[in-house]
């Protein structure tokens, strides 16, 4: 549960977005190509909306609001 606590944090999501970003920038403009971006994609969506679905593979719940 201390997983899904730190991802609902600033912190944990600030996690998501930033790499999100980067993978997206390399995605469609960079070499790495068209998967990466729609990976960046959903991470950022994320961490936006505050969804983790890693959360639930560690007992947590789906959506982040209710980890508190």
């Amino acid at each position: 549960m201390k997983f899904a606590i730190f991802m609902a944090s600033p912190l944990g999501r600030s996690l998501r977005i930033i790499p999100g970003l980067v993978l997206l920038y390399l995605g469609f403009f960079g070499s790495l190509g068209l998967i990466f971006g729609l990976i960046g994609i959903v991470l950022i969506a994320s961490g936006a909306l505050n969804y983790c679905a890693l959360s639930k593979l560690f007992g947590g719940p789906f959506d982040g609001r209710k980890a508190k």
